[in-house]
């Protein structure tokens, strides 16, 4: 069962029985009231008959100028006064004891009316009532009071026919019903319409959502509109479905850039695999070969394999970089620099280049090992674009929070384009010197990987023919938890 179907059927229940308890208690109270201005009515006709029933003896007395009537003397006038008021719509009993004295009407009341109601009349001093119905449908109202008249005590009883107001009743509780279930079918419609309006923004994200499931498709938006909660719920849709087609555009990025990275690495893997096998095979094959070219073949297999060499060891570098605990410690920087001075000057020196160091007191926090691989990255890229007898800059200054280092060249420089890809795995940007240099397009992806970890970042600025600035900013205070 759907959502607005339970949500129509509920609120429908609830209504229908909330109108009914409401109705029914309504009619009850109407009943009640009606039935106790009834009761009240026979209570003051009662009194009043048992008050003129005294005063007209009190007056036979006197007039009579008798000191005490005789009881058939009351009774008389009992049955004159009890059968005058045949015309007033209520039917009179007197009794005395339990014989009947009189009565005016038609009416069994000594069938009728229960003996321990006839009991109670008689103990009590107030006007009791009494609803009797009986075998035919009818419903009678009794009212009786006790009433002492010389030495004999009398109970008078009125007796009024209800029937015609039982009926009413009758016929307002069947116009309640037929009301009731108007009014039921009527809600019902009104609600069905309010329910689907209410719930209809929920089947457009229904809609959306089913269509994002199937096709994949998350640039789908939905419309922020309706009730407060609807708005919010739509607008979280909206963020989930960015979030979504977010993270999918950069599964994607992932995936062509570890498809580009594969296809570099076996196109970079192949050339000096190629050259070590091909003159090997010269070297196996070949019967003469002269010591020039055995000295030749041998030194393009060493170059080759010290490219491999190389190659695999960034390779695992990058690979191990995140899953390696870092030994962090800490080091004045003038210190740093010296020990990478040392560590890049045979190279330096084999292309005629020097490097000049420029630092303040400042410590580096980090992994020094690591960071000793990054700059000497750094430096090498610098020298292998520097011209022989130039000079490259090494140079450190703290700020409030962050540690910029600067290794700077005057060489060829790049391009725009190659800025921005320069820490893409395998790029270069001229790739015939770069091999002839020895690179690989590795070096700038791995001090990325290295900042990533230490929780710094790399900004490059390079014009071309003019040179290239390359910055490395460190927390001072190292990497925060």
């Amino acid at each position: 069962m759907r959502l607005w179907q339970k949500v129509f059927l509920c609120t429908l229940a609830l209504v229908m029985v909330a109108v009914d308890l409401a109705s029914v208690f309504i009619l009850k109270e109407n009943i009640n009231s009606t039935l106790r201005s009834a009761e009240e009515a026979a209570v003051r006709e009662n009194t009043l008959l048992c008050v003129n029933i005294s005063n007209n003896i009190a007056y036979k007395q006197l007039r009579d100028d008798l000191i005490q009537m005789s009881r058939e003397q009351v009774n008389q006038v009992i049955d004159q006064l009890v059968r005058s008021q045949s015309s007033s719509g209520t039917d009179l009993f007197v009794f005395e004891g339990e014989n009947l004295v009189t009565q005016n009407g038609n009416t069994d009341a000594q069938n009728l009316l229960p003996d321990d109601y006839l009991q109670q009349v008689q103990k009590s001093d107030e006007c009791l009532t009494m609803i009797v119905p009986d075998s035919g449908g009818s419903y009678r109202l009794f009212a009786g009071s006790s009433l002492t008249l010389g030495s004999s005590i009398y109970c008078l009883y009125t007796c009024k026919d209800l029937s015609q107001t039982f009926l009413q009743f009758q016929e307002q509780w069947k116009f309640v019903k037929m009301m009731s279930l108007f009014c039921s079918l009527s809600i019902a419609v009104i609600l069905l319409g309010m329910v689907y309006f209410l719930l209809a923004p929920l089947g457009r994200m229904n809609r959306t959502l089913r269509q994002m499931a199937q096709q994949g498709d998350y640039s789908l938006r939905l419309l922020e509109k309706g009730s407060a909660e609807m708005r919010e719920l739509s607008g979280n849709i909206n963020r989930m479905a960015q979030s979504a087609e977010t993270n999918l555009q950069e599964i994607q990025q992932i995936a062509d850039g570890r498809k580009m990275f594969i296809d570099s690495l076996a196109h970079e893997m192949k050339t000096p695999l190629t050259s070590i096998l091909g003159f090997a095979d010269i070297l196996r094959i070949k019967r003469e070969v002269t010591p020039q070219q055995r000295q030749e073949y041998a030194g393009i297999i060493v170059e080759e394999a010290r490219r491999l060499r190389g190659l695999s060891g960034k390779l695992m570098e990058l690979a191990v970089m995140h899953h390696t605990a870092l030994d962090i410690d800490a080091a004045p920087v003038q210190e740093f620099f010296n020990e990478i001075s040392l560590s890049v000057r045979p190279l330096l020196e084999k292309r005629g280049q020097s490097l000049q160091v420029s630092c303040d007191d400042s410590q580096v926090i980090g992994d020094h090992e690591l960071l000793k691989s990054l700059f000497f990255n750094l430096i090498d890229n610098a020298s292998k674009a520097s011209r022989e007898d130039s000079d490259i800059l090494l140079s450190c200054h703290a700020d409030e929070s962050e540690l910029c280092f600067l290794v700077e060249d005057h060489g060829i420089g790049m391009s725009e384009e190659a800025v921005r890809r320069a820490t893409e795995p395998f790029y270069m940007e001229d790739k015939s010197r770069s091999r002839e240099k020895g690179g690989a397009g590795l070096g700038l992806a791995l001090c990325s990987e290295i900042l990533q970890v230490h929780g710094g970042r790399l900004k490059i600025h390079s014009e071309k023919g003019v040179g290239t600035q390359v910055y490395v900013f460190l927390p001072k205070g190292g990497r925060a938890e």
